[in-house]
């Protein structure tokens, strides 16, 4: 929004903000927001991402890793989902 619209609206009365100021999200929230937006653009389903947590997490299972963070299995997952170059 440029300079001008936005202190009109702001002698008009109106409150102007970020998103996550307006729905009161923590900045983890908005990463995990990001992080799945990222994921959707990559062009999967819905049902292709589940698959990729799902497969991730076996393999962690499978390794006796003590349990992952869940924003390192996000990485993960992305890193994994990225497409080839």
């Amino acid at each position: 929004m440029d300079q001008n619209k936005k202190e009109k609206l702001i002698a008009a009365g109106w409150n102007v903000g970020s998103v996550q100021e307006f729905l009161d999200l923590t900045d983890e929230e908005v990463r995990r927001i990001d992080r799945s937006i990222d994921l959707r653009n990559l062009g999967l389903s819905h049902e292709e991402i589940i698959q990729a947590k799902i497969k991730l997490r076996s393999k962690y299972l499978d390794s006796h890793c003590p349990r992952v963070p869940r924003s390192e299995l996000l990485a993960q997952i992305e890193a994994d989902l990225e497409p080839n170059e």
